[in-house]
């Protein structure tokens, strides 16, 4: 079991091995959901009084997924100018996943995921963006039954708690 992390000094030490590396940040469960995608150039977490990361990119890639999504295939990735302010991401909890070399951020109250893989290893970048759109075009089919939406409930509360 994974122990999920909140102290952003913990996060600054973690996110100079992703420089380089890919991101993809998913906004939303269900149906009509935004998921971005991009290289990273650099990521900051600046202020250590909140729980705040900003990626910079050069390149940057949006899709939508869900019920009400258009998945014809003209249009999978859309290219989009990147916000030269960054992409802010505020979370709730992190936890490195070592195996695959990833991060994982969640935001509890946005109700966005993002994931940070580092480019040190070219086959987990590879698979990076599959293994991701894989689990989330799963997520958008699957029926949640009301006691997984619940167990979900529960989870995020005791790790905010935490």
């Amino acid at each position: 079991m994974h122990r999920h992390h909140k102290d952003p000094a913990e996060l600054r030490k973690l996110v100079p091995k992703f420089r380089n590396g890919e991101f993809v940040l998913k906004r939303g469960r269900g149906k009509d959901t935004e998921v971005l995608s991009g290289k990273t150039e650099r990521i900051e977490a600046p202020d250590l009084t909140t729980q705040r990361m900003t990626i910079y990119c050069q390149v940057l890639y949006r899709q939508r997924i869900g019920c009400k999504a258009d998945f014809s295939t003209a249009e999978r990735w859309e290219a989009v100018p990147p916000p030269p302010s960054g992409i802010l991401f505020e979370y709730s909890w992190f936890y490195p996943q070592p195996t695959y070399e990833r991060l994982k951020l969640e935001s509890v109250p946005n109700n966005e995921r993002c994931w940070l893989c580092s480019h040190e290893n070219p086959m987990h970048l590879e698979l990076f963006r599959t293994m991701l759109m894989t689990l989330f075009l799963k997520e958008s089919l699957e029926k949640n039954s009301s006691l997984q939406k619940w167990l979900r409930r529960l989870r995020d509360r005791i790790v905010l708690l935490l």
